[in-house]
């Protein structure tokens, strides 16, 4: 699953974050899936979304800093029938003017 989160803009009137949040922690808690992407979202967003989504693990950075700064692009994922595996931060698309893409996969743990 992904959604575009759209940044925090009070410019937007009845579609600003605090007149759509609801909606947005809505769409996974009913969807449940096992990994979802977020675009768009700055550090006030993530904070709520982490706060409404907290059986995920996440992963992403802001890309004005590498850290909190500016828009993120988010990876969540369930912790519970999948591990990470195959890491790997770097790969680069054909343009230099693109961000670094970070890789993983999950794999279905081994049941007992």
């Amino acid at each position: 699953m992904t959604l575009n989160i759209r940044y925090d803009n009070p410019d937007d009137g009845i579609y600003s974050w605090a007149n759509r949040r609801s909606l947005v922690f809505q769409v996974p808690r009913n969807e449940q899936p096992d990994v979802a992407g977020f675009q768009e979202a700055l550090k006030g967003q993530v904070d709520d979304l982490a706060g409404a989504l907290m059986d995920y693990v996440w992963s992403g950075v802001g890309r004005d800093d590498g850290r909190e700064k500016g828009e993120k692009n988010l990876i969540i994922w369930s912790p519970r029938p999948h591990e990470v595996v195959m890491p790997n931060i770097g790969g680069k698309y054909p343009s230099d003017h693109l961000p670094v893409v970070t890789k993983f996969v999950l794999r279905k743990a081994a049941r007992s």
